[in-house]
């Protein structure tokens, strides 16, 4: 951590009340919601995409390929 080996950086924590520990708290904190967004919309997605796939291999089990009635061949 480049603050940690910073004193001058730990001098202007420590005048404003703060640790290093309290500042890296706040910053992860203000990221989890972030995060948290991401991750739900992520779970939301593969749901979604697990019931598109379902139906999906319904839908291929259902048209079998094979001669299409009516074809005309042309050369």
């Amino acid at each position: 951590n480049l603050l940690a080996k910073d004193p001058a950086a730990i001098d202007v924590l420590a005048d404003k009340g703060l640790t290093l520990s309290e500042l890296t708290a706040a910053a992860f904190d203000a990221r989890a919601a972030s995060v948290e967004y991401h991750e739900t919309r992520i779970a939301d997605l593969e749901r979604r995409r697990a019931r598109l796939m379902a139906d999906f291999e319904r839908l291929q089990q259902r048209s079998k390929p094979g001669d299409i009635e009516d074809a005309v061949e042309v050369d």
